[in-house]
């Protein structure tokens, strides 16, 4: 058995304005969390994320839903078709967008899936170590796998904020398969065997992920998801407003071992 605590925020940074949807809870096939960010240059954008949260949100409470790497690319496919039922123009400029990046964590604990299009991220810790499970759809991500430019290049890029998919972007986003991953829960009581970090921008810099591992390292084990990470959003705050990263929208999610009493 297991624990999970899931915890979720937003904040502005150095923006003028969010316009993001988040969601986390648990149904009867297990705990979920979904982040939305409004695609960067379109209109309705805030729209967008509440919509997509909403409908994925509904199906995966939806008791006919089955954790299945399938069942979550249906369910972030739905979302795609629900932002395309309400959009009200033709005009590229004036449809609605946004990106999508959701978690779900099997009943049992034993397993989770997970999903994105576009720009959000899901970063997976361990020892210490924050790795970025998800690939960015995006151009200057093209351009780092293509060898054209270096990682720490993308923060400052003319075409950072350029998306290849989004919810509600045609053609249709090919997403990922959705991924299923083992989880070890053997491990120490108050130890965590899952630690993952939902983000709405994929554009984060080596100075942002090394604060989360910092942070990973050095909190103490057994505290609420948002605080283990409390001196890295601190520290993220201050250089947001120098414009060295970006805050927005996050969701953090712990999963341990469930300790039971001894009789």
């Amino acid at each position: 058995m297991s624990a999970i605590r899931i915890a979720a925020c937003s904040e502005l940074g150095a923006r003028r304005y969010n316009e993001d949807a988040l969601a986390h809870g648990h149904a009867h096939n297990g705990h979920y969390a979904v982040l939305c960010d409004g695609a960067g240059g379109h209109r309705r954008g805030a729209e967008a994320a509440q919509r997509a949260v909403a409908c994925v949100e509904r199906a995966l409470r939806d008791e006919s839903a089955i954790f299945s790497p399938a069942m979550l690319t249906q369910l972030v496919l739905r979302a795609h078709a629900e932002l395309l039922a309400h959009q009200e123009s033709d005009q590229a400029d004036a449809r609605m967008h946004c990106t999508i990046v959701v978690l779900w964590i099997e009943s049992t604990g034993h397993h989770v899936l997970w999903s994105h299009v576009g720009d959000s991220r899901l970063y997976r810790f361990r020892h210490g170590h924050a790795d970025v499970v998800t690939s960015d759809d995006s151009v200057v991500q093209r351009m780092v796998q293509s060898g054209l430019i270096r990682p720490e290049q993308t923060q400052d890029h003319p075409h950072k904020n350029q998306l290849l998919a989004a919810l509600g972007m045609e053609p249709p986003p090919i997403t990922d398969p959705a991924a299923r991953v083992e989880i070890d829960l053997d491990g120490a009581p108050k130890t965590p065997a899952l630690r993952a970090r939902l983000t709405a921008s994929g554009v984060v810099n080596g100075l942002a992920v090394e604060m989360l591992e910092v942070a990973a390292r050095s909190e103490a084990v057994g505290r609420r998801p948002l605080e283990w990470d409390a001196r890295a959003r601190g520290l993220g705050m201050e250089a947001s407003l120098e414009g060295r990263v970006e805050m927005g929208p996050v969701i953090e999610v712990a999963l341990s071992p469930l300790t039971v009493p001894s009789a």
